[in-house]
């Protein structure tokens, strides 16, 4: 049996708002994915098989980890995550060994620069797929 998943993407962006937007024109309620925002508190519920489910917290809250509960057949999975992200900017030697073993190419040894990712919870889009 095919299930229909909801895709949640967190919409990353500079302002703050004391109330987080939720866009749900992409998410259909004919699926068997369940949305519903309380308060700060967007849960996603989905079957999983066999009369059990899947349940995804996340807290909206803009001071508060964004995972606040992972769930897999009424168990906890995870709890208080929030995802740290690191861009690492650099180059690539494709002109050495004319280019057939980039594979192999040493990318630690060469020059780079990383920077933390910060984003602000002020937006959520559903969408289910």
């Amino acid at each position: 049996m095919k299930y229909i998943v909801a895709s949640i993407l967190i919409l990353l962006s500079v302002g703050s708002r004391a109330q987080t937007s939720l866009d749900l024109s992409g998410y259909s309620k004919k699926g068997e994915a369940k949305i519903s925002l309380k308060e700060n508190l967007l849960t996603a519920t989905w079957p999983t098989g066999h009369n059990e489910s899947g349940k995804l917290v996340l807290d909206l809250s803009k001071d508060k980890p964004l995972f606040k509960s992972i769930q897999m057949h009424d168990k906890e999975i995870a709890s208080g995550l929030d995802p740290a992200f690191i861009l690492t900017i650099g180059k690539r030697d494709l002109i050495s060994q004319n280019g057939w073993n980039i594979f192999f190419d040493k990318v630690p040894l060469k020059p780079h620069e990383s920077y933390t990712v910060n984003f602000e919870k002020d937006s959520a889009s559903v969408r289910s797929e």
